[in-house]
């Protein structure tokens, strides 16, 4: 029994895949805007990071930020979409980002909060809610993607702090739950003692 949990150990660093981090400027967005002028979303080049399309991966948000300037990180909200390239228009237009690629999962963005203005765009999803209680979200790469752009999920940007704890994760594979690991060491165990045998 001794030799095969390193074998079992081997089999759940193999599916394990450490994750990417990337800091979100709170202050930025990649949506319309109306009264302010925030910053432009992070953008992420996914194959220089080595993701691809077609590859399935777990996105997550890390940490929090401040919202109206507050003493402590208190908000959560985190969303992202795919794009076939960086160009972020101005922010007075609704599809700000002209290559965006719809991911199949679409959320309604808050509308400004100056003239309540829908800032609603079909290719954009949700990574984790306002209130943090959502966080990660599985996809595929769509076809043609080759970045991602992730901004904090808001209606006024202007008055966000910025915290070195708020981040999007990007993971090639999903963790693999304890249960199918241990099924996976136990079948593994059970086929080498018939071998021995």
């Amino acid at each position: 029994m001794r030799r095969l949990l390193p074998i079992a150990l081997l089999f759940a660093i193999a599916e394990i895949s450490s994750a990417n981090l990337f800091l979100i400027n709170s202050p930025a967005s990649y949506l319309l805007a109306n009264g302010e002028a925030p910053l432009n979303a992070l953008t992420i080049d996914l194959n220089a990071n080595g993701f691809f399309a077609g590859q399935t991966v777990l996105l997550k948000r890390g940490g929090a930020y401040n919202e109206f300037g507050g003493p402590a990180p208190t908000a959560f909200g985190l969303s992202a979409l795919f794009s076939s390239n960086s160009v972020i228009l101005p922010v007075n237009n609704l599809n700000r980002v002209p290559g965006a690629i719809d991911a199949g999962v679409d959320f309604f963005s808050p509308n400004t909060l100056i003239g309540n203005l829908s800032t609603d765009i079909a290719e954009d999803f949700e990574v984790d809610n306002f209130t943090g209680t959502a966080n990660g979200v599985v996809l595929t790469i769509p076809a043609g993607a080759q970045f991602l752009i992730a901004a904090a999920e808001d209606n006024f940007f202007t008055d966000n702090n910025n915290t070195p704890e708020f981040y999007i994760s990007i993971q090639h594979t999903p963790v693999p739950e304890p249960a199918p690991l241990a099924a996976l060491g136990l079948g593994l165990a059970c086929l080498l003692r018939r071998k021995k045998k």
